[in-house]
Order: structure tokens, then C-alpha cells, then sequence
């Protein structure tokens, strides 16, 4: 019976050793479900990870080369802008340089009107008056363009040539003059240098040619009867 008793009390004590390690077993098998559970977890996440940062790296080496090519064509627009600006200003420099070279000439046609007008015999000076009047006024005209005014007046070179080819060896051109009685007489001018010879047109009256003041024509100066026949033969 005390065996009996001693077993029993054994038995008694070692019931929560027993539990205790039912319990352990449990914990350890829910610990290792657990981390078996997380770990596909982790290895599913690692997947998808994986599988985004793929298009992802794909997408930011796409930006990079991108950026690169945009890098690129920025540097190429700014050379070409340089080059451009380097042009326009050596455009300007030759607008400045052509447009004062304009303006010199047509300085020079000016002062050239003025001179050719002091050298013309007072007979000459109804054949050019209009043509001087239409070189002063495109001088000072601000409708016409650069090319235009310097047309428009350059006829006053063509004209100037043309009046001395003319005039070498003598030029005779129609003309009036004031006879004696102060009556208009057309006819004929010799030009020879300076000097102006008229014979009208009916013979009647000849000589030499002057101007007077206040009057519209030149008059015909009284000469030698030798010197008449010499303006009619020369007419």
C-alpha cells in the first residue's frame, strides 16, 4: 500500500512536467507554421517585388536616356542659337555698312545735281527741269524704299553722260528766244562751251543768246550782221 501511495504521489508531481511540455510542442509547431507561413509570404513579396522593379528600372533607364537626349538636343539649340546670333550680328554689321554706303551715294548724286545744275547754260535748263525736279524729290521722299530712290534718281547720271557725249564738238537743240521787239521767236540753239547761238526758224532773227532779268526766255543779243550769218550757218 505505501508503494502504491509513492507511485501515485509520482504520478501526481509529474503531471505539469507533462503538460508544460504539451504545451512547449504546441508553441514550437504554431512558431514553425508561423515562420513557414511568413516565409512564402516573404518569398511572394520578394516576387512581386521583383517583378516591379523590372518595368520600373526599365522606365527610369528610359527617363535617364531621355533626359540625355534632351541634354543633347538643348546643347545643340544653344550652338545653333550662337552660331544665328554670330550671323545676325555680322548681318547688322553689313545692313550698317551698306546702308551708310546708301546714304553716301545718294549724298553724292545730290551734290552732283547741284553741281550739274550750275553748269547749265540757261538755254539748257527747261530740257532738265523736270528730270531735276524728280531727282530733289526723290531725294527727299520717305515712301520710297532704298533700292527705288536710288533708281528714280540715278536718271540724273544716265542724263549727265548723255549731255556730254552730246555737247563734245557742239549741240543744237530747239529753243525760243526774245527778239529785238520782244517777240517770241522758236528756232534752234548751237551749244559751243558756254556760248548759245540762235537762228529762228523763219531766218528772221539770229545771234547770240543772253538772259535777262525778269524775263521768261532768253533774248537774242544784237551783233554784228557777219556774226548773224554765222549763227544762222551754225544752226
Amino acid at each position: 500500500m505505501l508503494q502504491f501511495k509513492k507511485f501515485l504521489a509520482a504520478m501526481l508531481t509529474s503531471l505539469p512536467l507533462l503538460a508544460g511540455a504539451q504545451s512547449l510542442d504546441q508553441v514550437v509547431s504554431s512558431a514553425s507554421a508561423d515562420l513557414q507561413k511568413a516565409t512564402v509570404e516573404l518569398t511572394a513579396a520578394r516576387a512581386e517585388v521583383e517583378a516591379a522593379r523590372l518595368p520600373l528600372a526599365r522606365k527610369v533607364s528610359e527617363l535617364e536616356q531621355s533626359l540625355l537626349n534632351r541634354r543633347a538636343e538643348l546643347a545643340k539649340l544653344q550652338r545653333f542659337q550662337e552660331n544665328q546670333l554670330v550671323e545676325l550680328n555680322a548681318l547688322k554689321t553689313e545692313a550698317k555698312r551698306l546702308s551708310d554706303a546708301v546714304k553716301y551715294t545718294d549724298s553724292l548724286i545730290t551734290e552732283y545735281a547741284r553741281a550739274f545744275r550750275s553748269r547749265l547754260n540757261f538755254v539748257e535748263e527747261p530740257r532738265y527741269a523736270a528730270m531735276l525736279d524728280a531727282v530733289d524729290k526723290a531725294g527727299g521722299s520717305a515712301d520710297l524704299s532704298a533700292a527705288d530712290k536710288f533708281a528714280q534718281r540715278a536718271v540724273l547720271l544716265t542724263k549727265a553722260l548723255e549731255r556730254a557725249e552730246s555737247a563734245q564738238g557742239g549741240e543744237i537743240i530747239e529753243a525760243k528766244a526774245l527778239d529785238k521787239k520782244g517777240l517770241v521767236q522758236s528756232g534752234k540753239v548751237a551749244l559751243i562751251g558756254p556760248v548759245a547761238m540762235f537762228a529762228s526758224a523763219s531766218g528772221g532773227a539770229a545771234g547770240l543768246l543772253q538772259q535777262e532779268l525778269n524775263k521768261p526766255d532768253p533774248t537774242i543779243a544784237v551783233l554784228d550782221k557777219s556774226l548773224e550769218e554765222a549763227s544762222r550757218k551754225l544752226v
